[in-house]
């Protein structure tokens, strides 16, 4: 890893007010930064933010040394979880739209980096594969979250209540994937690399 006061970071400029950071799953430091704040300005919250930092980096590596003991995905999983998405997320999605009484557009099942799963404004629902390989209840929570959106379009205190209406587990299916999520998306990304060297 590249030391933080090296300056160890990428910088991506935008239209943007504030300053942002994240850890990203190979431990790299992005700032996310106003287009004209300093360099100065920028090293300065790198550094008053290397606590989170390095708590995130070690995250990472236990993400990935889990992953990696666990191994890439086959394409046999692959084809299993294809399976299981065609199946299973339609039915899922129809329940939730019923409990809800909303209509849903098209359903996308694609491997998704940052999403478990999205609604656009026309509601067409766009899931993440990797869902085939969390506990049922983890799955059809993204669902469900994914779901009432087609009723409450923001993340506000209405949306949140609706969600806990029809899913009451939501918060511990959601620390689920905030602590396995990632492992996942690291074994996906070993089956990709596989595949591209085979």
């Amino acid at each position: 890893m590249t030391p933080i006061d090296k300056p160890g970071y990428i910088v991506i400029r935008s239209r943007r007010r504030t300053l942002s950071l994240l850890v990203d799953k190979n431990g790299d430091v992005v700032v996310r930064a106003p287009i004209f704040a300093s360099s100065a300005r920028i090293d300065s919250f790198v550094k008053a933010n290397e606590a989170f930092i390095e708590k995130y980096r070690k995250k990472t590596d236990e993400e990935n040394s889990r992953a990696d003991s666990l191994g890439a995905y086959t394409k046999d999983d692959i084809k299993r979880f294809k399976e299981t998405a065609l199946k299973v997320f339609p039915e899922a999605v129809r329940h939730y739209a019923d409990l809800l009484g909303v209509k849903t557009g098209k359903i996308t099942v694609r491997r998704q980096t940052t999403r478990w799963g999205s609604c656009s404004a026309s509601g067409n629902i766009s899931l993440n594969i990797l869902l085939c390989d969390c506990p049922e209840n983890v799955m059809m929570s993204v669902i469900a979250h994914e779901v009432c959106h087609l009723k409450v379009k923001n993340h506000g205190k209405s949306f949140y209540e609706l969600l806990y209406k029809v899913f009451p587990g939501y918060n511990e299916a959601r620390a689920w994937l905030n602590k396995n999520g990632n492992i996942l998306q690291r074994r996906y990304d070993l089956y990709l690399a596989n595949v591209k060297n085979a």
